[in-house]
């Protein structure tokens, strides 16, 4: 989980090399994303490398956040935190 907001366009870059880089060990990812320009929430989806992100509800007054999970084999979870906050706004 990551308070604040994403940066959409290093973000996609980024989700999109990772998955491709990583297919044979990330399995799955899934979450909900804030963007810096976007007042809805959204929803991320990943099997392999396709992903998928779809609007959902607006975040009002709620603090935004991000928060993803990530199933697959022998992941790093500092490296990809590290990774993660780089991609804030």
């Amino acid at each position: 989980s990551i308070p604040g907001n994403f940066d959409i366009g290093k973000f996609s870059f980024w989700i999109h090399n990772f998955l491709l880089f990583n297919i044979d060990t990330v399995f799955r990812v899934k979450g909900i994303i804030s963007f810096n320009d976007a007042p809805e929430k959204h929803i991320f989806q990943a099997v392999r490398g396709s992903f998928i992100l779809e609007p959902a509800a607006e975040w009002g007054e709620e603090a935004r956040f991000s928060k993803l999970v990530f199933i697959g084999k022998k992941l790093d979870r500092d490296m990809l935190e590290d990774n993660l906050y780089q991609l804030l706004a």
